[in-house]
């Protein structure tokens, strides 16, 4: 059995179930770390923050006036075009293909509440369509570069509260995902900062066991949460992944557009100028 398989069958997952969440969730973990060095790389990269939409306006204050972070959406929108990229080059004999894994971006969710242009959207699903009881995890992003972004924005009614809170939150059968789109720092960094901020939440985690995927990619943290404000909610296992970017230097005329959330952006103390 792989870690990622005990670790599962440690949380309520049955045998088969197991083996079978175990193996989907490795591959979307891996296509999505080749989808982030697909957009790291300089070439991309460059293409991609000179398109309207993929920064910010800098923030207030001297300090930030020479650089433009990432809009979260831009980054999102990229990741999605590379994983699907990756997912039409894997061999015939790949678990994606396997088990008919496909990815969704901002795509509606289901509501008793909210329809059309009124509907919530999630960022990444990732999706098997071999059933109805077929696996799926659903990740929510968000960009961090302060302490401040990870308690308000990440950990927020619109960050792991996506999952948490009523009265309709995200699907999800067991698992969630959750993406740090972070600048500045290291990854171990910001792993720590994400570890310690859940372990200060309420309530507490029942566990959260860094891991090392089966393909030895990156380090992930999971975090084995109640959700007690949900009628009749299982326990949800929760994978953090950190994915760091740069920002941009503020010469040039790329357009930059206003965040949506004001807790999508590090540290606001006012409107971007």
């Amino acid at each position: 059995m792989t870690p990622l398989e005990v670790h599962l069958a440690e949380r309520g997952f049955g045998p088969l179930q197991a083996s079978v969440w175990a193996r989907f969730l490795d591959a979307v973990l891996d296509a999505l770390e080749e989808a982030v060095t697909r957009v790291r790389h300089p070439d991309y990269w460059q293409e991609h923050t000179s398109k309207n939409g993929a920064l910010l306006k800098p923030r207030p204050g001297p300090a930030e006036q020479h650089r433009r972070l990432p809009s979260e959406e831009g980054v999102t929108c990229a990741l999605a075009e590379q994983l699907d990229e990756y997912r039409k080059t894997v061999p015939p004999d790949h678990i994606l293909r396997s088990l008919e894994v496909v990815f969704r971006s901002e795509a509606r969710i289901s509501s008793r509440r909210r329809t059309g242009k009124n509907s919530r959207r999630i960022d990444i699903k990732a999706e098997s369509q071999i059933g109805r009881e077929a696996p799926f995890v659903v990740f929510e992003a968000k960009l961090i570069v302060s302490l401040k972004d990870l308690s308000e924005a990440y950990l927020g009614e619109a960050g792991l509260g996506c999952f948490t809170l009523p009265p309709e939150p995200y699907p999800a059968k067991g698992v969630a995902g959750m993406l740090a789109y972070t600048v500045g720092e290291t990854t171990e960094y910001w792993l720590t900062a994400v570890e310690d901020a859940m372990a200060a939440a309420v309530p507490v985690p029942r566990s959260q066991t860094r891991m090392r995927r089966a393909s030895e990619g990156e380090v992930a943290l999971w975090s084995h949460i109640d959700r007690p404000l949900l009628d009749n909610a299982e326990p949800l296992n929760v994978v953090h992944l950190v994915m760091q970017f740069e920002a941009a230097a503020t010469k040039g005329g790329t357009k930059a557009i206003e965040p949506k959330h004001q807790d999508s952006l590090p540290d606001t103390s006012g409107s971007p100028t």
